[in-house]
This record gives structure tokens, sequence and C-alpha cells, in this order.
């Protein structure tokens, strides 16, 4: 499944992202509602049974939307960010935090 998953979805939909099963798209729905929703991708990794190559797997397809990092809501992978971040601005583009600011992008809690 090529399309984008948000993780407020339920996990039904969850577990056709690269590195969720079943069981962790199920403990990631948990954490979220014993949590609030994520402020960042990071953590993702004290969901229980995502480890670090499943997060690797999962993050680009993962979107936190108005997180602490404004990179979480792009295809970025977070090992990326830092040069992502240098680029953006050499190159004038904006990223979802910018554009959410001037009304262009929806913004929905995960």
């Amino acid at each position: 499944m090529s399309e984008l998953i948000r993780i407020q979805l339920p996990h039904r939909c969850s577990e056709y992202v690269s590195g969720i099963s079943k069981p962790i798209a199920a403990n990631i729905v948990k954490c979220r509602e014993e949590n609030g929703r994520f402020d960042s991708r990071r953590q993702l990794l004290k969901v229980a049974k995502l480890g670090p190559k499943a997060y690797e797997q999962c993050a680009g397809f993962l979107r936190i939307r108005d997180g602490k990092e404004h990179l979480d809501c792009t295809a970025v992978h977070p090992e990326s960010y830092e040069v992502a971040g240098k680029n953006s601005g050499d190159y004038g583009l904006h990223t979802c935090r910018h554009r959410h600011r001037r009304g262009k992008a929806e913004s929905r809690p995960m």
C-alpha cells in the first residue's frame, strides 16, 4: 500500500506500513490512547515491540502534524533531517509548519 498513513488511523490501516505488524499497529494505537497524541516520530520508539529496525522502515511513511520537529510531517526520513533542513532554506522550500501557518496545509492531531 503506497498511500501515506497517519498514526491516528485504526491499526488495521497501519499494518500495511513497512515495519509495522498487526501487534505493533495495535501497540501504537494503545500508546496513543494511553498517552495522547505523538509529538514526534522519535516517540514511536517508546511503543512496545517497535524497535530501531522497525522504526527505520516505517518512519518515512508516518506523519506527525503540528509536532516538535517540523520535518515529521514530511516524507523525509529522520536520518536526513539535517541535510533536508539546510537544503529547504537554500531552495526557498517550506516545510509543513510554514505552509500550515500560511493556511495552505491541513493539520490534524495524531
